[in-house]
């Protein structure tokens, strides 16, 4: 054996990442380019809400991976740390879909501490809420992203009317959202009472392109990897990929899954072949474990059913298994089917001459859907 391999056995445990929060989908960059119109857009709606107004209702466009989380998330911080008129609150629809979950993450941001899980209703939570706002005097900001799941859940007219309403309730109480979107257009109906207040001014987040996407990458390369152990000729590659799947946050789950690919290896540099296999393994479908992780359990018992059937089925057979399986009726059937379709893990098209069958089918691999759920 050559000492240089007997030297890579003992340095198997030598790690090439000096930060791993670098890559987590939370973290906000210590350097933020390319989006300073938008970042100054942002600052403009929330500056009314500092001068005792009401902040700009906003809605936030744009396709996957373009930055509106964490310039959400920067402005937030910001304002926070400027003043002590406005208080900012961050919820994520996806897990936090219910006016219950929603008014339970204010409360703890306003109050400054969770209200109890048990015997304790929806309105006085409110209540705590809206008191404390008035007798400080602050105005409350609600970012909410991926505002989508609170439309197929039918709870986005409940929570929009229950947070710009209050003031009706709550003389004085100021108060305005921010709409996060990962589309080019809002597509959804609001019912009149909340279209009549909600008239929200639009903030566009374009994707980056090929030089942004490869700077960006560069810039977390320095972050969060030790030294050199990426080369500038394997950082486009992975930028290539990147540009393929039109998401930044394949690229930067790539570096770093590529890297712990190469840490496995006892190798010094990432490789072409850590990428390559970092990719097929995980990086590919980072969109499918982000979604699949904010279904509820009757959500992933249909897909789940779907996949164990070569990822096909007519609409009728699916709901015989469906029903088998969660005692669930047909109107939720149909409602769990029309929220997988709008979040694109399904197709479900209508069988011509069939009636009303519908053939639904799984976007992604079979495999990795079973592989991801468990």
């Amino acid at each position: 054996m050559k000492r240089r391999e007997i030297r890579d056995i003992l340095l198997y445990d030598e790690t090439l990442i000096k930060n791993d929060r670098v890559f987590d989908p939370e973290y906000t960059p210590e350097r933020f380019g390319f989006r300073s119109s938008q970042l100054n857009q942002l600052s403009i709606n929330l500056k009314p809400g500092i001068k005792g107004g009401n902040p700009v209702n906003t809605l936030i466009l744009g396709p996957c991976g373009t930055g509106k989380t964490t310039s959400v998330k920067l402005v937030f911080e910001e304002v926070e740390k400027s003043s002590t008129k406005i208080i900012p609150v961050y919820i994520n629809c996806q897990f936090n879909a219910t006016p219950f979950q929603t008014f339970a993450q204010i409360y703890r941001k306003v109050i400054g501490h969770s209200p109890p899980e048990t015997g304790v209703s929806l309105a006085r939570v409110q209540n705590e809420i809206m008191k404390r706002l008035r007798r400080e005097n602050k105005c409350l900001v609600v970012a909410l992203d991926d505002i989508d799941h609170l439309f197929y859940d039918k709870y986005a007219n409940d929570i929009l009317y229950d947070i710009l309403r209050a003031h009706e309730k709550y003389e004085g109480i100021r108060t305005g959202v921010f709409g996060i979107l990962s589309e080019n257009e809002f597509r959804f109906v609001l019912a009149t009472k909340v279209n009549t207040i909600f008239h929200p001014r639009e903030v566009f987040f374009d994707p980056y392109t090929r030089s942004q996407t490869y700077e960006i990458l560069k810039n977390r390369v320095k972050e969060g990897l030790i030294g050199t152990v990426l080369s500038d000729e394997l950082l486009d590659y992975i930028t290539d990929i990147t540009m393929e799947a039109g998401d930044l946050r394949v690229g930067i789950e790539l570096v770093y899954r590529s890297t712990l690919e190469a840490e496995a290896d006892a190798s010094r540099k990432v490789k072409k072949e850590h990428v390559d296999r970092a990719y097929a393994a995980d990086a590919r479908i980072i969109h499918l474990k982000r979604i699949l992780q904010g279904l509820d359990p009757v959500e992933k018992t249909l897909l789940k059913i779907l996949a164990e059937n070569r990822g096909e089925m007519l609409s009728k057979e699916l709901y015989g298994h469906f029903e088998d399986r969660t005692g669930h009726k047909l109107k939720k059937f149909n409602t769990v089917v029309g929220k997988l379709e709008a979040l694109r893990l399904i197709d479900a098209p209508y069988v011509k001459k069939v009636g009303r069958t519908r053939r639904i089918m799984l976007r992604y691999e079979e495999n990795d859907i079973i592989r991801h759920l468990k």
